[in-house]
């Protein structure tokens, strides 16, 4: 016949301490999170393509070709969360309606919101806004998105004009250099009265004919 022996009083003291200590935290560790301001998320995909390099020709055409450079697009990348953009997407935010409590600089609290994440093996990156505040942050991502493709936008009709304006200056350089040529070549033909032959103006040519 087998006895059932009670446990030790080492082992019942073990397991009233660990009770009395893993409940408290336990229920710390609850009223801590139930007293936290909830976190929210807001996610948007954008595809970018690096700066676009304007291509001139004669005819006053541009092409534009895109460069896959990876240092371009990483570029690219942090110009979604700079100073300059932010402003411009805060400025949007401002007119759009009313802004939450941000820090005393509102930019640099727009920043702590934002997190940008490329996609491994893309041009795709997640603009990532995190915070307490659930309706602004949608108005947050979609915003810098649209300040971005100004962004974007600007640089391209700058970098096209430019192009525009070094190809009409080219053309002018072309035009100056003919026009010299046209003088030393009428110099050259009044010196040794060379004419055209439809007019009939070369005195040698008169005298043959007659």
């Amino acid at each position: 016949m087998i006895e059932l022996s009670p446990p030790p009083r080492h082992s019942r003291r073990r397991a009233v301490v660990f009770v009395s200590t893993f409940i408290p935290t336990l229920v710390a560790s609850l009223v801590y999170v139930h007293m936290r301001p909830p976190e929210y998320r807001a996610v948007a995909r954008l595809q970018i393509s690096p700066a676009a390099v304007v291509t001139p020709s004669i005819d006053g055409q541009n092409t534009p070709t895109v460069s896959t450079d990876a240092k371009a697009f990483l570029t690219e990348v942090q110009t979604l969360t700079s100073r300059p953009l932010l402003k411009e997407a805060l400025n949007r935010l401002k007119d759009d309606g009313p802004l939450p409590e941000l820090q005393a600089d509102p930019i640099e609290g727009i920043q702590r919101m934002l997190l940008v994440q490329p996609v491994v093996g893309t041009q795709v990156v997640e603009l990532v806004a995190e915070g307490p505040q659930q309706q602004f942050l949608p108005r947050l991502v979609n915003t810098v998105i649209d300040a971005y493709r100004q962004h974007v936008a600007d640089a391209f009709k700058a970098q096209a004009a430019s192009a525009s304006s070094n190809v009409s200056n080219e053309v002018k350089t072309l035009e100056g250099q003919v026009a010299e040529r046209r003088q030393a070549i009428n110099a050259f033909r009044t010196r040794y009265d060379i004419v055209s032959l439809e007019h009939k103006e070369n005195d040698v040519l008169a005298r043959i004919e007659g």
